[in-house]
This record gives structure tokens, sequence and C-alpha cells, in this order.
């Protein structure tokens, strides 16, 4: 799916989704920054699923540029600890990505101090499995820190790869 911006086109190799079918819980976010937001939301079709909407697009269009790239192989990686893309819809002024559920962020598990250290254990395992995963696939994580680690419905570890560059 090809996208046309100002001068340029940003070729996806991810489907490109229908709002009619997407319904979400704005107010039931999993995280956010003054750019983007994470929600929970169910998409027809796939089911429960988190939806990554990025705000002021055309502000961080460079950026945003230099990492499609990465979204496109990130979406082809079967990699267990990345979360699946399923796909992305563009509006006006915000684009979403739709990603398989994730619960809630590392961070939050931290604060909340709802880890037995088997889980801390056991999430370390996966972390690292991940950036091995990554590293043997020519690709780093761009921004790895506890708020841009999610758990997912199965308590596993899901990364969002690569946003942190550019929020």
């Amino acid at each position: 799916m090809k996208m046309k911006e100002k001068n340029f086109t940003i070729k996806f190799n991810i489907p490109s989704l229908k709002t009619e079918y997407l319904s979400a819980n704005w107010e039931k976010e999993i995280s956010r920054n003054d750019n983007f937001k994470l929600c929970e939301g169910h998409y027809e079709g796939i089911g429960p699923c988190s939806i990554l909407i990025i705000r002021n697009i055309e502000k961080y269009m460079d950026e945003f540029i230099k990492i499609v790239d990465h979204i496109n192989i990130f979406a082809k990686l079967n990699l267990m600890n990345l979360a699946k893309i399923f796909g992305f819809i563009k509006e006006k002024d915000k684009f979403c990505l739709i990603f398989e559920r994730l619960r809630y962020s590392l961070q939050d598990c931290i604060h909340k101090k709802t880890l037995s250290d088997t889980d801390k254990y056991t999430i370390i395992l996966q972390v690292m499995e991940l950036l091995i995963s990554l590293h043997d696939n020519k690709l780093r994580a761009i921004d790895l820190r506890p708020s841009n680690i999610y758990i997912n419905d199965m308590g596993d570890v899901r990364m969002i790869y690569p946003f942190g560059k550019i929020f």
C-alpha cells in the first residue's frame, strides 16, 4: 500500500485497514506521550487489538519516513517478542498501527510492584531473546526501556518497534 505525502511516496508492506471496522476504547489507554497514544481496541475479523495512534505526523514526517523501512521489516519478522502488526489506518491528522493486544507496559508493572521474582527473571530472559533476534536480523533496539516494553494477554513480553527514536 502506498501513501502519498507531500512530494514523496511512502510504501508499506502491511495492509491498509478500514476505519469502520475498528472500535476502540480511547479512554482506556495503555500508555501515551504528547505524540502518540496506545489504546485497547477491537478490529472486526481480527478481534482484540492494540492501536498505536500517532498524532502530529506532519511535524515528524522526516523522521517517520526514515523508519518506514524498519516498520516493513518488523512486520515481516516473525519474532516471538515483537508485537505482531496487523495493518495501518491513515486519516487526515493521524496514523494508526493495529497490533496484537497488549495489556500494560513493563514500567506500569514496576511502579505497581506487581512482578514476582520469577516474573522479573522471565521478562529479562525474553528481553535478551528479543535483542538477540533483532541482532540476528541486522536490526537494533532504538529505545529499549520499561515504558517501551509491553506485556500481552498471555503475560509475554512484546516490543513495539521502532518508534522510540521519533517519540
